[in-house]
Parts: C-alpha cells; structure tokens; sequence
C-alpha cells in the first residue's frame, strides 16, 4: 500500500526545513562574525586609545620587524626601473611600481620610511597598498619628501624661501604657507615633510642661509613656530602631515667644525 501525504502536511515539511536551514545559517555565520571580532587585533581598532594600539603592535613585533622599522629606503631605486624617474629622487607622472622590484629589495618584514620618490597619488596607492600586504602586520610605510618653500616635485606652489619669508615678521603668513605645503604633500600621499630650517643663521658663508629664518633668535622662534602649527594642524588625520625641524646640531656654527 502507497502512502499519499496530503499536500499541507509537504507544505508544512518544508517550511519546517527551510526554516532550519535559516536558524542553521544564521548560528554559523554569528560563530564566523564572533570569531573574526575577536581575531582583530586591538591595534587595529580606530575605536582604542592610541597608546593602547601602539603598545599592542609593538608587543606583537619580532626585533627583525622593529629594526627594520627605523630604516629608510630611497623609492626610486626600490620601486622602479631607470626610465621611471629623473634625478634618481623623482618619479615621473606615469611612473609604475615595479612589484619585483619591491620584493627583491624590501622582501617581507615591512619598513619604516621611503624617501627620494615624489609619488603621484596612484603610484603611492600602489606602493603602500603592496607594502600593507607584504608584512604580517600590515604596518603601512610612512612618505617623506622635501618641502621647505614648496611640495618639491613638479606643477607644485614655489613659496618664498624662509629668509624671504621672515623680511615679512607675519608668523600666520608662516603659518598659511606650512598649510598649504602640507595639503599639497598629503594629496600625493607624502605624511612626512623635511623642513622648516629652524637654525639661526651665525655665518653668511654657510651654505644654507636662505634656508633658514635669518639671525634674530626670537624672529626664527616665532616664524618657526607658526610654520610648524600650519603644517601639523590640530590632527593628522586630515590634510596636515608631520615636520622635521633641521638642521639642529650641524648647522652653520662654525665652532661646530662642520
């Protein structure tokens, strides 16, 4: 004898066991959420203090990675062939990250700065894109390029030079002048820019006088000071980038033997 089920009991079965599948799916997929919210690594939640996610990173590195944290390599012989860049500091518009390059000369462990590359937004996209996914920690490189009077790359603002720029006494000029530098570094992907010259100038002979903000301590002070605040803004996180103040313990004093 054949048993026939009537239709509603079939109709019932499968909402029954498509609703099982869904209770299934949904448990399997919450376990793979919560898994993966645990897996990520508090230095990498935007949410925790900064000195948290730091110290976290740092107790996750190998002395290898944090060594190879403090080095600087220079971006065109790195990244690209000959006919990539001009001057050996500057890439060219349509330049293209070579990825062989980058594996034979940085490999794996990350690094720390890159210097001497001038990059247009795509090539640095690719460069720190590939630099990311080639570290286990993924620790990004940061830029740095100079920008004492100006972005120092091609179609980019020539601002006075500094002993220019003092004859003003106008510290927001100073000011206005480090944050268009900045924005103009941030849009290629430059964090880092190697100015202002905050030395005081003792001796004409030295050759970076117009580099710096003239003889008078209090000027070079405040002018400095203003270029500073204009560069780095109030956050980094926006168009602003972090200065370097040179030349500090080799300028131009003479007694220094230099």
């Amino acid at each position: 004898m054949t048993y026939h089920p009537h239709p509603g009991v079939l109709a019932s079965g499968k909402q029954s066991f498509r609703m099982m599948a869904v209770v299934i799916a949904a448990v399997v997929l919450g376990a793979l959420t919560g898994r993966t919210q645990e897996a990520k690594p508090p230095y990498k939640d935007p949410s925790l203090p900064i000195n948290d996610r730091v110290t976290d990173l740092i107790n996750r590195m190998t002395l290898e990675e944090k060594v190879r944290q403090l080095d600087m390599y220079f971006g065109c012989e790195a990244f690209l062939e000959t006919n990539q860049y001009v001057h050996r500091t500057h890439a060219v518009t349509n330049a293209t990250f070579d990825v062989s390059m980058a594996e034979t000369n940085l490999g794996h462990l990350g690094i720390g700065s890159i210097h001497d590359l001038y990059p247009r937004p795509e090539l640095y996209n690719a460069a720190q894109a590939w630099i990311i996914q080639n570290n286990r920690l993924g620790i990004p490189a940061l830029f740095l390029e100079e920008g004492l009077h100006g972005y120092m790359d091609s179609d980019e603002t020539v601002f006075p030079h500094s002993i220019g720029l003092a004859t003003t006494w106008n510290p927001d000029l100073a000011r206005r002048t480090g944050a268009a530098i900045a924005a103009q570094a941030r849009a290629c992907g430059v964090g880092m820019i190697l100015g202002p010259v905050l030395d005081v100038a003792r001796d004409a002979r030295w050759g970076r006088v117009e580099e710096d903000f003239g003889e008078d301590p209090f000027l070079t002070g405040q002018m400095g000071l203003a270029y500073v605040q204009g560069m780095q803004g109030e956050t980094l996180n926006s168009d602003h980038n972090v200065m370097t103040g040179e030349m500090f313990g080799f300028g131009n004093d003479v007694m220094i033997g230099i």
